[in-house]
């Protein structure tokens, strides 16, 4: 029972990555995450180019799930508080200001956290396809997106390192 439990969890893992790839709408709303997340980590070690850019994402990001709420689900600001979906976009807005502001001010200090693409880059494709209403939100889905995180950012942080090592090696 536990396995067919497990494996559930891991499809439904799964869908999160793959909708995008059947909705062209949310493909086109998720491209610059894609492209920030996949060239960034090959071409940039935490640094406050990469907490710039992070934080336009996560900016872009929030501003487009809160845009969403106010316009296209005619929700009333008093909801903020008690849904969850506007709480994340909250938390990935305030992010990126976080983030832009330490790029911009060239803390150091921080860049291992805000310069770092593959944490801010895997919650914004898993949280997307939520965030956009193709996916409803329930314990299960936020369950399987935090519990995968950490396995699937070392996986990135591995492959972006290889990758950049790889690239400069080319450039030699």
């Amino acid at each position: 029972m536990e396995v067919n439990t497990i494996l559930q969890s891991l499809g439904l893992w799964a869908s999160l990555l793959i909708i995008p790839f059947f909705n062209f709408d949310l493909l086109w709303r998720m491209i610059p995450v894609y492209l920030n997340g996949f060239l960034a980590s090959i071409y940039f070690g935490p640094s406050n180019t990469a907490a710039v850019f992070g934080g336009l994402t996560a900016l872009w990001a929030g501003a487009d799930w809160i845009r969403g709420y106010i316009f296209g689900q005619n929700v009333l600001i008093t909801n903020i508080i008690t849904d969850i979906n506007w709480i994340i976009a909250i938390i990935f807005s305030v992010y990126g200001i976080l983030s832009l502001t330490v790029g911009i001010a060239k803390i150091e200090v921080l860049y291992h956290f805000f310069g770092r693409r593959s944490i801010l880059t895997y919650f914004a494709i898993f949280f997307y396809p939520v965030q956009a209403g193709y996916v409803d939100i329930n314990t299960e889905v936020i369950t399987i997106i935090l519990v995968m995180a950490i396995p699937t950012i070392i996986f990135l942080e591995i492959f972006a390192f290889i990758a950049r090592k790889h690239i400069l090696k080319l450039k030699d």
